[in-house]
């Protein structure tokens, strides 16, 4: 008695995560169909046969409904099933806005001399999902005005839905800056409409701890709430004081391939934040959290 097994590999994840450099070995799950005995080779034909058969007749009729949808042979009328564009923009409006609710600004050393920071909290008041495409900074200091544009990196991710708040920080080198002086901030932003979809992800459980020599740590909990995983993601976290005055803002990316409900903790060593004893000023957190695939 002989007996014959069809083993198919699904690759069920890729083999690298794309933009990284960090590998992962693709995950196979083994798919093992067992036809059962074959008493002779007519009966062995005849079940690869039937196996390739069962096999071809949803691709059949697939390609069968496509042909009549696009000759209009069915008299039916369809909505055409949204795209994940127009799923991400449902029940909105088109009317994008945006209102800068805070501001905070350094002139300090960092790691390359000399450094203006500025950072910014700003609300979508508009009707739509936005991203936001440009951000005009100008800096006030007493030696005269510095102005800055800003295209935010992996800004085209960041979907902001309506009535949500985000953050902008910029690091400034290369001007005429004394450490230490007084400085204001004064922003304007360009805010779009968002043309994919928000993949939502919360960032909690925030800890700001001082460490030696001299910069502070970021501490937390990253975790998916969409229906749909992501493999990077853009944070976004604002710093508040204990009578609500904003601190500042930092923003980063993790490497870190999220399913549903999946959640991850992470570390991250904020070298180049304006004060080093953070930790020590900060008693209020607010963050945003986005995730996207490249």
């Amino acid at each position: 008695m002989t007996f014959q097994v069809l083993t198919v590999i699904i690759l069920t994840h890729p083999p690298y995560i794309a933009n990284s450099l960090i590998y992962e070995p693709a995950r196979p799950l083994l798919w093992t169909v067992s036809p059962g005995p074959c008493y002779n080779p007519r009966m062995r034909k005849f079940l690869a046969a039937l196996l390739i058969i069962s096999m071809l007749v949803p691709v059949l009729g697939a390609c069968k409904s496509k042909d009549a949808e696009s000759t209009g042979a069915l008299d039916v009328t369809e909505t055409a099933a949204p795209t994940q564009t127009q799923a991400g923009a449902a029940g909105y409006g088109h009317s994008a806005g945006v209102n800068i609710r805070a501001s905070a600004a350094y002139a300090f050393e960092g790691g390359q001399g000399a450094t203006l920071y500025g950072a910014i909290e700003y609300e979508n008041t508009g009707d739509c999902p936005i991203v936001i495409s440009k951000a005009h900074f100008v800096f006030t200091l007493e030696s005269g005005k510095i102005e800055y544009d800003h295209v935010p990196p992996l800004g085209e991710y960041m979907v902001v839905l309506p009535g949500e708040t985000s953050f902008e920080a910029v690091w400034v080198t290369g001007k005429s800056v004394t450490p230490g002086e007084a400085v204001t901030l004064s922003a304007s932003l360009t805010a779009t409409e968002a043309a994919a979809p928000r993949v939502a992800l919360e960032a909690d459980n925030l800890y700001v701890a001082d460490n030696y020599p001299g910069f502070s740590t970021l501490s937390g909990r990253l975790s998916c709430a969409s229906q749909s995983g992501c493999t990077m993601n853009v944070v976004c976290v604002g710093f508040y004081d204990e009578a609500g005055a904003f601190l500042g803002a930092w923003y980063f990316t993790k490497n870190a391939v999220l399913e549903p409900n999946e959640s991850k903790n992470f570390v991250i060593n904020m070298r180049d934040f304006p004060f080093s004893d953070l930790g020590a000023r900060v008693a209020g957190f607010k963050s945003a959290a986005f995730g996207f695939d490249l």
